[in-house]
């Protein structure tokens, strides 16, 4: 069985999910004078970004579909199941 998928479904699903990984990390980033960008900042920069790019990629440019063969999955499953 082959789906079509529009890029608009696909850069919205991706925004959501970075948008539910940014409000899951606890905010915890203390900044001291002088340290802006922590290692703890990072990840939040890093979903904040995908989630920008991911919206830009939604909505801008042509709509385009992609088609997915479902019947593949079957067969990943089954050798995971089987591994």
């Amino acid at each position: 069985m082959i789906v079509k998928i529009s890029n608009r479904a696909v850069g919205l699903f991706l925004a959501a999910l970075f948008l539910i990984a940014i409000v899951l990390i606890p905010f915890e980033i203390k900044i001291r004078k002088g340290e802006i960008i922590t290692s703890r900042f990072f990840p939040y920069l890093i979903f904040s970004i995908s989630f920008v790019l991911s919206i830009l990629y939604a909505f801008i440019g042509k709509a385009r579909y992609f088609e997915i063969d479902l019947s593949v999955w079957k067969m990943i499953a089954s050798g995971i199941i089987y591994y």
